[in-house]
Parts: C-alpha cells; structure tokens; sequence
C-alpha cells in the first residue's frame, strides 16, 4: 500500500468507494441519494438565474432566511447580502460535477456538488471551483434553498497554532425558528461532535462510534466523487494513531425538531502503520447531517472536502461537425 492510498485526514478514515446511488422511498436518511432528481433541475435553474441575473426566480427559489455559510473563513452572509453581491458580476459560465441528491424525510434534501464558476467583476476575470452542500426544504409543495455551504479550495487556512482536542467554542443554535437565523450558545450537537471524534480518533470507543452513528452512516466526497459506509469507515481506523486533533469555525444549524448540521474546518494530525501525515494539521471542510431518534442525537453522513482534493474535470470534447458517426457493424 502507498501513502497516497491512506493520506486521508484521520476525520475521513475511508479508502474511496464508489458507491451505486439507488432511490427508496421507504429508507432511512441517507439510503436515498438518487442520480436525477427535481432538485437537479432546480440547482441548475438556480445558478441560471444567478448568470441572467434573474431576480423573480432567484427570490422565488431561495428561502427569506437563506444562509451562504463559508466554514473555511467563518463566514456567514444572509439571502440579500448574496444577491447584492451579484452586483457587478458577470458570470461567463459555471457547471456542476459529482452532483448527488440525497433526501432526509420528505421535506428536506441534501444536494452535493463541485460547482466551477467563471465570472467577470470590474473587467477582472475570476474562476472559482467550489464544494458545494446545499440544504433544500419543501415548503407547501415548491422547494426553496434555505442553506448553501460553501469551501473554496483556497480558502481552507493553515493553522494558526497547534491544535488540541479542546472543545468547540462558537455554534449558531436554533431550536424553534427558520434555518440560520438564531445565534445562539454552544449547542449539544457541538459536545456530541468532540465525542464522536474522540471516540474514533483517541480512545478506538466502538460502543460509542455505534451509538453517535447511525447503522445507515455515509461519508461523501463531493471532491473525489466517493461513498462509503459506516463499516467502512470503522474499518479504515485500523492502524491509526491521532496525535492531536480540533475542530475550527464550527457551526450548528437545526432544520426543525430532528434534523441538524454541523459545519466546521477539523484539523488532524497522524501516524498510521509508521507513517506520519498531516503534519502542521490536515484540513477538511466537514458538513455533517444529524438527525434526532427516539430522544437521541445520530450523524447519518459526513460530506468532507480536503482542498488539494477538490479537481475539475474537463468537458468531454464535441467531436467536428463534419464527422460522421461509424456504420453499425453488419
């Protein structure tokens, strides 16, 4: 085996898997991902509008209290301060890769990607290529985006300092009201989040892995276009010895009475089989779904970007207009 084949940060922990994406109406969060789906056809439509700088459908599909959430720069800008920005823009193209779709209920869905934007501000072009997680919620029939979180490659930072395993200090908490309108106290999801990476990365705690996680648990790489399971991911923890570990920027999101995000910036550093990695602190952008069971609080995916992962495919070539295609063979 190869370092590159486990250089992973220790949050991830997965070899990548590629997973077939199957639609059930009747399954657990996270059994649902399907490969086309309404909310493909909107997440386009969205960006479209944003290029014809089309207000009537850009009001009418993000929601009032929309949130653009930045965990690599601890930054969160509300619906109008989004669209101010457009100001100004001129966006020459954009296109989504590794799109996934998966659903929590009927009300809420999860729609991942790689979103690659070339815009024009001010006669200076820009190119972003970003990781995109956004949170749609149905709303008397019609889907609108209430949360979309975003890590640019670029933006992920170093770390400032040595990171321990303290506990995370800042949440956004909101128990009763619109997503990502309410700041609030260090919420429980935030606790429950240092004890889950405690429980895989410090003391190898398996009852408590099976506890925080739900049997259905996936962990997507939007960057590498990757799925795995729960037992997967316990598996990979096999060999590995944490260092020193801490999450950054971390933020908690409620969608209701049952279902929660939590996005941060975790910062790792390891040795697996001898080898040491993540030296001065491996970073991933991590966004992770909880959903509320009998009382109890279990993560049911993990959607994790490491910035050197995230890779642009290039359009497949349109062959000249003059080639014809071959004769079937008789």
């Amino acid at each position: 085996m190869t370092i590159k084949s486990f250089v992973i940060p220790v949050v991830l922990l997965l070899a990548s898997v590629q997973v077939a994406l199957a639609q059930s109406s009747n399954s657990s969060p996270t059994q649902t991902p399907v490969p086309v789906d309404e909310l493909a056809t909107l997440s386009q439509q969205w960006m479209d509008a944003m290029q014809q700088n089309d207000m009537p459908t850009l009001e009418r599909l993000m929601a009032p209290e929309f949130t653009l959430v930045h965990p690599s720069v601890d930054k969160v800008l509300t619906r109008a301060q989004w669209l101010s920005n457009l100001t100004g823009v001129e966006v020459k193209r954009f296109r989504y890769q590794t799109l996934k779709i998966v659903h929590y209920g009927p009300t809420v869905a999860v729609v991942s990607s790689i979103l690659r934007i070339d815009t024009v501000k001010d006669g200076a072009p820009f190119a972003a290529k970003t990781s995109c997680v956004d949170v749609w919620e149905k709303r008397a029939g019609k889907w609108q985006v209430v949360t979309r979180y975003a890590t640019r490659l670029e933006d992920i930072p170093l770390p400032q300092a040595a990171p321990t395993a303290a506990a995370p200090q800042e949440a956004l908490a909101k128990p009763n009201s619109s997503p990502a309108q309410r700041p609030g106290p260090v919420d429980e999801l935030a606790t429950l989040s240092q004890q889950w990476m405690e429980a895989a990365l410090k003391h190898h705690d398996m009852p408590t892995l099976e506890r925080l996680m739900a049997p259905e648990f996936t962990l997507v790489h939007p960057s590498v276009d990757t799925v795995g399971t729960r037992a997967q991911w316990l598996s990979n923890l096999t060999g590995v010895e944490v260092t020193q570990f801490s999450y950054k920027h971390l933020k908690v999101i409620h969608y209701g009475s049952t279902l929660a995000v939590v996005s941060s910036i975790f910062f790792s550093d390891a040795v697996k089989n001898g080898v040491s990695f993540g030296g001065g602190g491996a970073k991933t952008s991590c966004i992770d779904v909880w959903e509320k069971r009998a009382g109890k609080w279990q993560v049911v995916t993990r959607y994790a970007t490491r910035p050197q992962e995230i890779t642009i495919r290039p359009p497949a070539p349109k062959p000249p207009a003059d080639t014809k295609p071959p004769a079937a063979p008789k």
